[in-house]
């Protein structure tokens, strides 16, 4: 039985040094970081860490052994104190959610799912041990989801964990947020990523470097890529976004109308971030290979509109996982990043009324 670890050197680091905290280790963490470097992976290793059985625990380096019955339960996924929170899929929902024709999966986690905590963290843990509640991704939680927690984490019970898995902390309640504390994963260092992404995916050194880039330094979304119909995709969707404004925003939807939101968006993202080192004068970082066609682009708007653009668009962030309405989403996103050449001011827009 093998025991969860992260992927990368600095967040195994991270996790004997939380869990060499023991007891002391403060109740609720809000575990922050970037998009695709393993937060997930990071957050269930130190799920199974807390639940551990193994005695005597050493003072440190601690991990879980991945031997005890604690371990081999939470390998199958049955462990009976631990509760994962994540986007429900649609079967699960209420009959009156099926009812509305929402998508696959929900785009919140919903106040049903928190309740069902209630009985879970005020009754003696099944092994006599610990209780760890995972919420992923905790930016999610609905306003009514997240005030219901708020409660449990104000009074969490003995030897009660919650943990809280988000790339976009800034979305959460202030109020949630300030019963946790703070803990950043990091992101592992170009080598290491690259070496992973290598054994990984069994690509070149090249492959891997381009990948990367492509990815913002994220290794898991760049493994994501090295699926060969993925980089078709990933690379058509490039050719035709760096063909805006000269071509119709239609052209480019229609292209990536069965892609995934997170794909493009992200893609968007980083295409715009270019643009602004572009305009500052500065190398890019995502796509040194359009650095003529960037350079080109950067001269038909200006840093101030190339900002609010940027800015309007991070906005939109929490919508990108399970957006209501994905085509006209994408509209939307793509509308505003043509605001970057427009002469006209950019004028508000809401992708996913609700």
């Amino acid at each position: 039985m093998s025991t969860v670890l992260p992927f990368f050197a600095a967040q195994q680091a991270l996790l004997r040094q939380l869990l060499a905290e023991g007891p002391n280790l403060h109740h609720a963490l809000l575990l922050a970081g970037l998009p695709g470097i393993g937060k997930g992976e990071f957050a269930r290793a130190l799920a199974q860490g807390l639940l551990c059985e193994q005695l005597p625990r050493p003072p440190a380096p601690v991990q879980a052994c991945g031997q005890c019955a604690a371990c081999k339960w939470f390998a199958s996924g049955h462990h009976p104190d631990f509760r994962l929170l994540e986007l429900a899929p649609a079967e699960s929902r209420s009959a009156k959610g099926r009812e509305a024709g929402q998508g696959a999966r929900a785009w919140e986690i919903s106040i049903d799912q928190v309740r069902e905590l209630e009985s879970f963290i005020t009754t003696t843990s099944a092994r006599g041990h610990a209780r760890v509640v995972l919420v992923d991704p905790a930016e999610t939680l609905s306003t009514p989801a997240a005030n219901a927690l708020l409660k449990m984490l104000e009074e969490p019970g003995e030897n009660t964990w919650f943990l809280l898995v988000t790339h976009l902390p800034g979305q959460m309640p202030a109020t949630v947020r300030s019963r946790c504390r703070a803990v950043a994963v990091p992101q592992p260092s170009e080598a290491e990523a690259q070496q992973w992404l290598v054994r990984s995916a069994e690509l070149s050194d090249t492959d891997a470097r381009q990948l990367l880039a492509w990815s913002g330094m994220a290794p898991l979304h760049a493994r994501d890529l090295a699926d060969p119909s993925h980089l078709t995709v990933y690379r058509t969707l490039l050719s035709s976004l760096s063909a805006l404004p000269d071509t119709g925003l239609d052209t480019v939807a229609d292209k990536a109308t069965t892609v995934p939101s997170v794909t493009w968006y992200y893609l968007l993202l980083r295409w715009i971030s270019d643009l602004l080192r572009a305009h500052a004068g500065a190398a890019p970082r995502f796509f040194p290979e359009s650095a003529s066609r960037l350079d080109s682009l950067a001269q038909r708007s200006s840093l101030a509109r190339l900002a609010e653009v940027s800015a309007a668009l991070q906005r939109q962030a929490v919508l990108v996982r399970h957006p209501l309405n994905p085509r006209l989403f994408m509209e939307s996103a793509l509308a505003t990043y043509l605001d970057a050449f427009s002469t006209r001011r950019p004028t508000p827009r809401r992708a996913n009324p609700r």
